[in-house]
């Protein structure tokens, strides 16, 4: 007996339905879909509830499907195989979410708490001195998939990276949300705010050649860089 794990990314009309198919024990519950949402109902009873499942990110190289999901009990990354195979969590030690594949896919970047990372680790991170962010809670994690080490990268969310894999753009902390684009290599942080883009900007993505930034919020906005 076999049980199907129907994996949905419905988050916007415009994006497409991604489905998995995997092999699981038959001890192991069925995730089904709507359309919109996951539920997750256990093998030996139809009693269905909510399953948290978040932005499914296919990897261009490695051949992986990055997402987010509760079904262990907490937040976690996870990664699959498009033929539903391989079915492994990529942060069995924090929580996280909002799950993105570099170009290369040898890397992840994602949310977590910076109570994920030691005191040391937090306090190397790029921080511009126009911001006051030394409340802040939520970091960009990067995962190297090759080696599995996790190290913090930025105060933010919603990283996005460069299609070259050096740099990541992102929402920074803070009352007024703006953009903020870490290069990797030199650990040097530069903030896009305003005149550049309107005040609570989120959910930057760069252009495939990378020299343009699409920014969300009212109106949408575009960057050269």
């Amino acid at each position: 007996m076999r049980n199907a794990v129907a994996l949905a990314c419905g988050l916007a009309s415009a994006m497409s339905l991604v489905t998995v198919l995997a092999v699981e024990p038959v001890a192991k519950p069925v995730a089904v879909s709507d359309g919109e949402r996951i539920k997750l109902m256990a093998a030996e009873t139809p009693e269905q509830k909510q399953l948290r499942v978040e932005l499914a990110d296919l990897a261009k190289k490695g051949g992986k499907i990055y997402f987010g999901s509760n079904m262990d009990g907490a937040g976690r990354i996870y990664g699959i195989g498009p033929d539903g195979s391989g079915l492994e969590c990529m942060t069995p030690t924090m929580e996280a979410s909002q799950a993105h594949a570099s170009a290369d896919g040898k890397k992840l970047v994602f949310d977590t708490s910076a109570k994920s990372f030691s005191k040391e680790e937090i306090e190397k991170l790029p921080v511009d001195p126009v911001l006051k962010r030394n409340s802040a809670s939520v970091v960009l994690g990067v995962l190297d998939i090759g080696t599995k080490k996790i190290v913090p990268v930025a105060f933010g969310d919603n990283g996005q990276w460069h299609p070259d894999g050096k740099k990541i753009c992102y929402n920074t902390e803070g009352a007024k949300r703006k953009i903020g684009i870490v290069d990797l290599e030199n650990k040097v942080e530069k903030i896009i705010g305003s005149p550049e883009v309107p005040a609570n900007c989120m959910f930057p993505k760069f252009s495939p050649d990378g020299k343009w930034l699409l920014i969300g919020g009212y109106p949408f906005t575009l960057v050269e860089l």
